[in-house]
C-alpha cells in the first residue's frame, strides 16, 4: 500500500512540474474585449460546431456565424462573455481559451420548449451541478493542441474556483471525445450523469453527453 501511495505522490509531483513548465511556455491572462473573435472561434471548437449552428439560425441577415459569436462574447454581465474567459497565449498569439463561471446555488428547470432540441440534454445536465464553477468551454487552436495549454488553463480555473470557495468544478463532454475525458479523469473529474445527444440536420454525432464533476 505504501508503494502505491508513493507512486501516486510521484505522479502528482511530475504532473505539477509539467503544469509549471507549461505555464512558463503559455502566458495565462484574463480575456479582453479585443479577444472576442478568438473566443467565438474557440468556443465553437470546444462545442464541436454546435455554437455556430445556433448562431447561423439567429444571426442577422448578412452577418456570419463567427461574427455573431464574437458579438456575443463582447457582452458584459452574462455567462458567455469575455469577462468570464481566460486566454493562453504564446509569442503574442492566442493559443487557447477557457470559459468558466459559478453556477447559481438554486437552478430552476430550463424551459425546454423554448430551446432547440440539440441544446436540451446539455441544459438538463448543467442544472445537476449547482454552485460549482462550470467549465463551459476549453479549447486550443490546432497548432497548440497537446502542448499543455489546456492543462495550464484548467489549473488556473481550479485555483480561482478554490479561492472563491466553490465546492467544485463541473463540465460536459461528449462520450466520443475520449482524449478530453482522459485528461479530465487524470485531474480528478468523475462522471456523475449523462444524457443522449439529440439529432440535428447539421450535427450527425450520436452518443451521450457526460457531466463530469471534480469536488473539492
Amino acid at each position: 500500500a505504501s508503494n502505491g501511495l508513493a507512486r501516486q505522490e510521484l505522479v502528482r509531483l511530475y504532473r505539477r512540474a509539467f503544469q509549471v513548465l507549461c505555464m512558463g511556455v503559455f502566458h495565462i491572462r484574463p480575456a479582453r474585449l479585443g479577444d472576442a473573435r478568438d473566443l467565438g472561434a474557440l468556443i465553437d471548437i470546444a462545442g464541436e460546431g454546435i455554437p455556430s449552428i445556433f448562431w447561423r439560425e439567429v444571426a442577422p441577415r448578412g452577418q456570419s456565424a463567427l461574427d455573431f459569436g464574437a458579438d456575443r462574447a463582447r457582452r458584459t454581465g452574462v455567462a458567455f462573455s469575455y469577462e468570464n474567459a481566460l486566454i493562453a497565449e504564446t509569442g503574442g498569439a492566442v493559443a487557447a481559451m477557457a470559459l468558466a463561471y459559478r453556477q447559481p446555488v438554486h437552478m430552476p428547470p430550463p424551459d425546454y420548449d423554448d430551446m432547440p432540441p440539440l441544446a436540451r440534454p446539455l441544459a438538463a445536465l448543467e442544472i445537476e451541478a449547482p454552485d460549482t464553477v462550470y467549465l463551459n468551454a476549453l479549447a486550443a487552436y490546432a497548432p497548440y493542441r497537446s502542448k499543455g495549454a489546456g492543462g495550464a488553463l484548467l489549473e488556473v480555473v481550479e485555483e480561482d474556483a478554490r479561492r472563491t470557495g466553490a465546492p467544485g468544478l463541473s463540465l460536459i463532454a461528449s462520450d466520443h471525445n475520449t482524449g478530453a475525458i482522459r485528461l479530465y479523469e487524470r485531474v480528478g473529474f468523475r462522471e456523475t450523469a449523462r444524457r443522449a445527444m439529440q439529432g440535428h440536420a447539421e450535427y450527425s454525432a450520436t452518443g451521450d453527453w457526460i457531466l463530469m464533476v471534480k469536488s473539492f
